[in-house]
């Protein structure tokens, strides 16, 4: 057995599900005990206890679930990953915590990789009837037992990865360093097909359906067949690309370096709009059901109308110029923005613009959103000394 790997289930400090925000009674928060103690705790006291206490949380239309202990060992956890029910999480130095989703539990903590490697993707799969993790590295595929966390087997890669990965069934889709998006069978361990692109791809392909598409730092946009890797169109656009794609049944939106966002027909790659921007691009667009939301430097974040009719140059529906940071979720009709260099998370109504609520979050480093195949939103912050919570909505 791997002396690395430690399988045990570690008991979180956990708050009942049934505590919805501020349930204040008689001087306590309703519903919301800590594991760790026989005595009921006001909401002052978990406050200060938590990453994103009661009240915060309340503010943000979430509510506490649980919190951990990640055995870091002075590392912080750099890296988060909801894996088909269970938590993932990798600190600075490239140990492996799984938890339970539901109540925190640790099941195994492992150190399988070198502290080196650089995390750019993490995955389940079943291969031929057994349970796998999948962590892709800039160099390297490990396979870890889902069950005990002990590595199972080291894929060489010929061509390293410089993007994240995407999954399509049982192949991870990712760019290599020598200009191809690529297909790896993870399950077998071995480049499956592949396709190239003018210059290095530039950002993690995204998968719509059975079809993929990716970016160049040469300003290509290739969509491919999923299930062949076959090129359906490529086009070239004015300006390099940094950023992810987004794709949706609308089309494909590119933002681009050339100070342009672009909506392309995924049918044939012809442009159905372009908008023009005062700054360069060096973040992606976001889609959420017909509406295209972007943050634009020295302009603040726009919403587009995702497919307008008779407008070349897009439809933008309202612009707030006072918001910093990416669109990381939604939570009802209320857009979450995170910055993370003012641990400053935002609250915009999405169909008007408004800014509902800014709020800082000092204890928290970074912040992870994640949607499950129920469309079950968790939310998980984590602090400088190796500390993990899980949020959800108060309804969920």
């Amino acid at each position: 057995m791997n002396p690395t790997a430690k399988p045990h289930r570690k008991t979180s400090i956990a708050l009942l599900t049934g505590m919805v925000g501020l349930g204040l009674l008689g001087g306590t928060l309703g519903g919301c005990r800590s594991q760790d103690s026989n005595s009921w705790k006001s909401a002052t006291d978990l406050d200060k206890k938590y990453i994103v206490g009661p009240t915060l949380a309340d503010q943000l239309g979430l509510r506490c679930v649980w919190q951990q202990d990640v055995p870091v060992n002075n590392a912080q956890v750099k890296a988060v990953a909801d894996i088909a029910g269970d938590i993932l999480a990798v600190d600075s130095d490239n140990r492996v915590t799984l938890l339970q989703t539901d109540d925190g539990n640790q099941i195994w903590h492992s150190a399988p990789m070198p502290r080196k490697e650089q995390i750019l993707g993490m995955d389940r799969i079943d291969s031929y009837g057994n349970n796998r993790l999948i962590i892709t590295t800039d160099t390297d595929i490990f396979v870890l037992d889902g069950n005990t966390g002990e590595m199972v087997s080291r894929q060489n890669l010929p061509n390293a990865p410089i993007t994240g990965v995407s999954r399509y069934r049982k192949e991870l889709i990712f760019g290599g360093i020598d200009g191809r998006v690529i297909f790896h069978n993870a399950p077998v361990g071995y480049e499956l097909r592949a396709n190239s692109m003018q210059g290095q791809v530039s950002a993690t392909p995204v998968v719509h359906d059975d079809e993929v598409v990716a970016v160049s730092n040469k300003g290509e946009v290739l969509l491919l067949n999923a299930k062949d890797a076959s090129r359906i169109w490529s086009r070239t656009l004015t300006g390099g690309i940094d950023a992810k794609p987004a794709f949706n049944d609308y089309g494909i939106y590119v933002s681009t370096l050339g100070q342009s966002i672009w909506c392309l027909d995924s049918g044939n790659g012809d442009v159905k709009w372009k908008y023009f921007t005062e700054s360069p691009l060096k973040t992606g667009p976001t889609a959420l059901g017909d509406r295209i939301f972007q943050y634009v430097p020295n302009e603040g974040l726009i919403c587009f109308e995702a497919d307008p009719k008779d407008s070349p140059r897009g439809k933008a529906l309202w612009t707030n110029p006072k918001i910093t940071g990416d669109v990381t979720t939604v939570i009802g009709n209320d857009l979450v923005l995170w910055d993370k260099d003012d641990k400053m998370v935002t609250l915009v109504d999405a169909d008007r613009g408004d800014t509902k609520l800014k709020l800082k979050l000092p204890k928290v480093r970074d912040l992870f959103a994640f949607r499950g195949e129920d469309n079950r939103l968790t939310v998980m912050v984590t602090s400088t000394d190796g500390i993990i919570q899980r949020l959800a909505t108060k309804n969920r």
